[in-house]
C-alpha cells in the first residue's frame, strides 16, 4: 500500500542489547540487531517511493538491569 501511495513511513523498535551486546543474551542481542539490519534494508528499498525506515534502541538502567554493568 505504502508503494502505490509513494509514501510512508516505518519504525522498528530494537534494543541496545542489539547494539552494544549484554552479558548473557546473544539470542536476544542477535534478534534485535538484525531488526538493524532489516530496517537500513527497507529505508534503502522504499527510498524510490518516499518510503522512510527508521530503528529506535531505547536505553535505561533500572533495578531488573542492575549488576550487568559489572560484565560490560
Amino acid at each position: 500500500m505504502m508503494k502505490e501511495q509513494k509514501y510512508g513511513r516505518v519504525v522498528n523498535t530494537t534494543s541496545a542489547s542489539g547494539l552494544y551486546g549484554n552479558f548473557g543474551q546473544a539470542n536476544y542481542a542477535a534478534a534485535k540487531m538484525a531488526l538493524v539490519g532489516f530496517s537500513k534494508t527497507v529505508a534503502l528499498e522504499g527510498k524510490k517511493h518516499n518510503i522512510n525506515c527508521n530503528a529506535i534502541a531505547p536505553i535505561a538502567a533500572s533495578r531488573m538491569t542492575k549488576g550487568f554493568e559489572d560484565h560490560l
